[in-house]
């Protein structure tokens, strides 16, 4: 081969190397971004993310990455198209050999640099532990269409409060949080004058188990008893045509007790699958942003953050709890009214214009905005005449991952746990206050513990892998830890993939 075609053959093996290079260095990049923006995001949450529908989501969350990592991949694909440039003057004249070896130098280095990100963001474990069969989820599992649950004679409405990134850890050290002052002085009010599990003798929360600790999962979590397990679950996440179609969860239970079931909320529905999964257990109504826009209740062009911010969608829940009590007047037919909040979620929350400045953080200032509307929410439905028919269910769906504010303000001194608390529930026996705290409990448990709030009796106090805490019966928790659990949640079980998703795959 002449000068020429070398010449021409090492410039395209240059323009590879760089490519492989890049590709490399990219992982790199995006695993330090991953590390820097969300704390202790598990492998499975990444991969669902990827897999689940992602109509809704955020324009921040991208422009939020390009903005943070643009410069650091526009500096690396320069200093390597640099470098190929200086390099090319070596090789351009030489043998095809030269080429050819720059090229497979590069993809020597591309893979460790992926392997090496790989293994930062957990994917090699996770892959690891998903080759391992478990048998824990169906020793431990309870299906709720085996036992016997028995509605009250006067059953209860309920108002489920999702809290995007609600912790207990945001109360002050003294209220029984991490912070060095108190961040959320309603939501602790609230709690320690009503009904809260804890770890300690302090308002608390619960462990989110491995598969709780993104949004749906979280959801499905606390209505179901199971966590997602993308490790031992073999389906094809981005259709979800049917989400968890083996499962029996709170909204298939209040359904076939006459139970009318709304959920609320100000973003798309339909990211991560949420729609499905709502639709399909328990006929729930939905209404989102995209249903806001067709009952013409904001303009067309109207966005922020998610969709509405959390003020607008408390405004249009109170609406719909108000036709729902109306509703329930005219027909006997009691009702479960589901929201969803999201100016919480990270990076740095959503400030909207009732957000004060006590802080010299956005989170926190945001964090304290959400406890004063949610309180006031819990205020107004007091006031109201169905209240006393109504029990009132504050829960986040899951820890935060907004690293940059664990990383400055989390100091480690109390345990992060998921906010709960129960206002008015049924049980009217003073015992179960002697259940309350002291507790080691997952958001699995608030599966049953919430039909328990409602006056439900269940046949041996356990559905799905979750406990009734009223009842004081062990948890999983307390008899496995959490580490046993979150372990064996991260490999396979034949049993979970077959039974809760077996049609997704027919």
């Amino acid at each position: 081969m002449n000068s020429k075609s070398n010449k021409y053959f090492n410039i395209i093996s240059l323009f590879a190397a760089g490519v492989l290079v890049f590709a490399g260095y990219f992982s790199l990049v995006l695993c330090w971004y991953i590390h820097r923006q969300y704390n202790g995001v598990s492998f499975d949450e990444i991969m669902f993310q990827i897999f689940a529908p992602k109509d809704g989501t955020a324009g921040e969350v991208f422009r939020e990455f390009f903005a943070t990592c643009t410069a650091a991949l526009a500096a690396g694909l320069i200093a390597i198209a640099a470098a190929a440039v200086f390099f090319f003057r070596f090789i351009k004249n030489k043998r095809k050999r030269a080429g050819l070896l720059t090229t497979a130098g590069s993809f020597v280095i591309m893979c460790g640099c992926v392997i090496f990100a790989f293994t930062e963001v957990g994917a090699v474990s996770w892959y690891r532990n998903s080759k391992v069969d478990s048998e824990y989820v169906e020793n431990n599992y309870t299906d709720p269409a085996d036992v016997t649950i028995k509605a009250p004679e006067k059953k209860r409405n309920l108002i489920y409060i999702f809290m995007e990134s609600m912790e207990s850890t945001f109360q002050s050290k003294e209220d029984g949080g991490a912070m060095d002052e108190e961040l959320i002085p309603e939501l602790h009010e609230l709690a320690l004058n009503n009904v809260n599990f804890s770890e300690t003798e302090n308002v608390g929360g619960g462990h989110a188990s491995s598969g709780a600790t993104w949004t749906i999962a979280g959801m499905a979590a606390q209505t179901s008893g199971l966590p997602l397990l993308l490790s031992t679950n073999r389906t094809k996440y981005g259709y979800l045509d049917r989400f968890m179609p083996g499962a029996t969860t709170l909204g298939d239970i209040l359904h076939e007790n006459g139970y009318y079931q709304e959920i609320v909320m100000g973003s798309n529905a339909a990211f991560e699958g949420r729609d499905k999964y709502f639709g399909q257990h328990g006929d729930y109504q939905i209404l989102d942003y995209t249903k806001d826009i067709e009952l013409h209740k904001i303009p067309t062009d109207y966005h922020v953050w998610w969709g509405i911010e959390d003020s607008l969608m408390y405004s249009f829940a109170k609406t719909e709890i108000l036709n729902a009590a109306e509703n329930a007047e005219k027909t006997g037919e009691p009702f479960n009214v589901t929201l969803l909040t999201a100016d919480t979620h990270q990076t740095d929350g959503y400030k909207c214009s009732l957000c004060r400045n006590k802080f010299d953080d956005q989170y926190k200032n945001v964090l304290a905005c959400a406890s004063r509307q949610v309180s006031d929410l819990v205020s107004w439905i007091q006031d109201q005449e169905f209240f006393k028919d109504t029990t009132i269910v504050i829960a986040g769906d899951h820890t935060t991952m907004d690293n940059k504010f664990i990383l400055n303000y989390y100091d480690g001194s109390a345990p992060r746990r998921v906010y709960n608390c129960f206002i008015d529930p049924a049980p009217d026996n003073v015992s179960y206050r002697d259940n309350l705290k002291n507790r080691r409990f997952t958001t699995l448990d608030m599966f049953p513990t919430t039909l328990s709030a409602l006056g439900f009796t269940i046949e041996g106090n356990r559905l799905g892998l979750g406990t009734d805490l009223f009842s004081g019966e062990e948890t999983l928790s307390e008899k496995y830890g959490y580490r046993r659990q979150d372990e064996e949640f991260g490999r396979h079980s034949k049993f979970y993939n077959e039974k809760l998703w077996a049609s997704q795959d027919q």
